[in-house]
């Protein structure tokens, strides 16, 4: 697969922003610092610039070394669309799949008519419906509104908007389709959404044998009744 310039290049910003957002991290705790310490970590009293176990902070470097960049190359080269990005009944049945399994249950299905979704979900976090909602697809570690996805994979084939006025569609690396900012699950991580092509990558890389399966996770999601005769 060759990449585009115009797409090299904006992995590469996508790239050089990610690394100015990196930040110190407490070798203790592993707690994040969006600015150095002054002392020491805000979350467990460390002292900035004393190791913990031979380990010691880690600090945003400056410049990015040249294989870096030549990593970063080779990656960008082997990204390809999910299957489920391009593939209607893939995209489907995963989803379908995300929304029956109880350790899952994606939801609510019609944003604008939640019906007892949201009591339900909190129920099982332990939570109220109003905090439910805040932790919902748009703010997950694995949503993926990366401009890559955006722009060239999602709306390759979709059967709803990218964007209403609830929210937008992203891809989901946990399970494989393309999701709504506005639902959840009860595999929702902290930490997202994906923003760049770069960290996009890093998914594509982890997670590409699950992305490019061409097949449903569960093929046996649909049973097609069509053949049955009628009685």
């Amino acid at each position: 697969m060759r990449i585009s310039r115009q797409n090299l290049k904006r992995i590469i910003e996508s790239f050089l922003v990610e690394d100015n957002k990196k930040m110190w991290v407490c070798p203790k705790c592993g707690h994040k610092h969006e600015k150095k310490p002054s002392k020491k970590c805000s979350n467990c009293g460390h002292p900035y610039d004393d190791k913990f176990q031979n380990k010691s902070w880690l600090k945003p470097k400056d410049v990015k070394s040249e294989s870096a960049f030549g990593k970063l190359y080779e990656q960008a080269k082997n990204f390809v669309c999910p299957t489920a990005t391009q593939d209607l009944s893939v995209n489907t049945a995963n989803r379908d799949r995300a929304i029956k399994l109880d350790w899952i249950i994606y939801g609510p299905l019609n944003v604008e008519l939640p019906g007892k979704y949201w009591e339900k979900i909190a129920k099982k976090w332990k939570t109220s419906p109003e905090a439910a909602k805040e932790s919902n697809c748009g703010n997950c570690v694995a949503f993926d509104r990366s401009p890559k996805m955006v722009d060239e994979c999602i709306p390759a084939i979709t059967t709803e908007p990218v964007a209403d006025e609830f929210g937008v569609l992203g891809y989901c690396w946990m399970h494989h389709f393309k999701c709504h900012s506005a639902r959840t699950c009860n595999t929702w991580a902290a930490g997202g959404p994906i923003k760049t092509d770069a960290s996009s990558t890093e998914w594509f890389e982890r997670n590409k044998e699950g992305a490019l399966k061409k097949d449903p996770i569960d093929p046996n999601v649909y049973k097609d009744d069509t053949s049955q005769e009628l009685e």
